[in-house]
């Protein structure tokens, strides 16, 4: 398993054990820009569960945590790593945004 400590963050990859907390941390306030809805906690578990199973080996899903507690703060990941064009994405819930942990990723 990857994991990735920073000075408040620790990003580790993604497993379905991660599932109900990260998923109590989708609103429709993050989600308002993003390209999808808050999902139910059946199609969530389906997608989870499609992103374990079959990762991809240039695709990387992490959770974010708080160091110090081990808060579930969000999803951080790193699509298409070797192509041209890789995108990076990260969205935190509403009580992480705006104290500057998504600029120090």
């Amino acid at each position: 398993m990857i994991v990735i400590r920073v000075q408040r963050l620790q990003l580790a990859h993604f497993q379905m054990i991660d599932a109900w907390e990260v998923s109590k941390c989708i609103t429709p306030a993050v989600t308002k820009f993003m390209p999808w809805e808050p999902p139910s906690w059946s199609e969530y578990v389906t997608r989870c569960e499609r992103r374990v199973e079959s990762p991809g080996p240039t695709n990387f899903c992490f959770v974010v945590r708080r160091l110090d507690n081990e808060e579930c703060l969000g999803m951080a990941s790193f699509e298409d790593a070797e192509s041209d064009s890789p995108e990076l994405g990260l969205w935190l819930k509403e009580s992480a945004q705006e104290q500057g942990l998504g600029a120090k990723l």
